[in-house]
């Protein structure tokens, strides 16, 4: 495996890690360093400094070790196709935090769960300016509604999203419940969902805006 040598290459980087972020420990503070370049990065520019490449060696050595072949306790991951969904967005309320009236934000994150006869899945996209694309594929093992694999994907793609300090998102979802319980336009009442809940709101306090 060689190091990037041009910007899409860290797109492709990134995107491979976080669909094996469940397999690799602390992938989060692995990734970080791509992260922020890739943040850094337009399609005319290209950053790979001192960081990357020391952390990138530590992955290729972690990757080839046996610890991956082992199993994730409660996910495994597979393809997942987020589709874009064209909504007019809505400011959160109830969460005085936000400063409201700025334009939207640049970067937007997709979140989308889904359950059929195969079992439940959820997905994260976020999208930045210049093409920048992170996507974040996961599949659940254990049983669980649309709502919940909504709601999981909501939590991981806002740690996503925090972790590369990205303080304004405009957040898109296909499951109205969520949106309206996140909002504050009605309570939450399945038990699975109120720790859900609390994880989303607690996540959304650190940014200084977020629509949806």
């Amino acid at each position: 495996m060689q190091p990037p040598r041009e910007y899409r290459d860290i797109q492709k980087l990134t995107g491979c890690l976080a669909a094996l972020s469940r397999f690799i420990s602390k992938s989060g503070e692995h990734n970080l360093p791509f992260f922020k370049n890739l943040k850094r990065a337009s399609n005319t520019k290209f950053y790979w400094d001192d960081d990357c490449n020391k952390v990138f060696e530590e992955l290729k050595e972690y990757l080839g070790s046996p610890r991956l072949l082992s199993q994730p306790e409660a996910q495994a991951l597979t393809d997942f196709i987020i589709e874009s969904i064209a909504q007019p967005p809505q400011v959160i309320s109830g969460l005085g935090h936000f400063e409201l009236g700025w334009n939207n934000p640049e970067w937007v994150l997709f979140v989308d769960g889904a359950r059929n006869e195969k079992g439940s899945g959820a997905g994260v996209l976020i999208r930045g300016p210049d093409g920048v694309v992170i996507e974040y594929p996961l599949r659940f093992t254990f049983p669980t509604t649309n709502n919940e694999a909504e709601y999981e994907a909501m939590v991981d793609g806002l740690t996503i999203v925090k972790s590369l300090e990205i303080d304004r998102i405009w957040v898109k979802g296909d499951s109205k419940l969520m949106i309206e319980q996140v909002e504050g336009v009605c309570g939450v009442k399945h038990e699975p969902l109120v720790k859900y809940h609390a994880k989303v709101i607690q996540l959304a306090k650190w940014f200084k805006q977020v629509i949806f």
